[in-house]
């Protein structure tokens, strides 16, 4: 998954990058198994850090979660736990429409 790091008007270390992209892979190889791409922008608002993810996946889904805390870690781990929510609601769609779709045998009765 190729991951996009965007800092507006703030300095994101190695360190908030690297973080970034653990928690992002994880959660992308627990639920998918598609490529994708995922866009984290951060900013800072006064004392509020402000954090948008932005996932888009090969089958044409886009995610998309907003996160504002006063620190900038607690901010990263809150949003990627809302786009972890969405993925998992996506998943459960997928395999539930998988599961209506197979039509029971048909019997024949005399």
């Amino acid at each position: 998954m190729q991951i996009v790091i965007h800092g507006k008007q703030i300095d994101t270390g190695e360190a908030l990058q690297t973080h970034i992209r653990t928690r992002l892979s994880a959660v992308a190889s627990k639920y998918l198994d598609m490529p994708g791409e995922a866009t984290v922008t951060l900013s800072r608002n006064g004392a509020v850090y402000h954090v948008v993810c932005t996932m888009h996946l090969s089958s044409g889904l886009t995610t998309q979660a907003h996160a504002e805390e006063h620190e900038v870690y607690a901010s990263v781990d809150t949003a990627i736990k809302h786009l972890e929510k969405q993925l998992r609601r996506y998943k459960r769609q997928l395999k539930d429409h998988r599961r209506r779709s197979v039509k029971p045998p048909v019997t024949e009765t005399s």
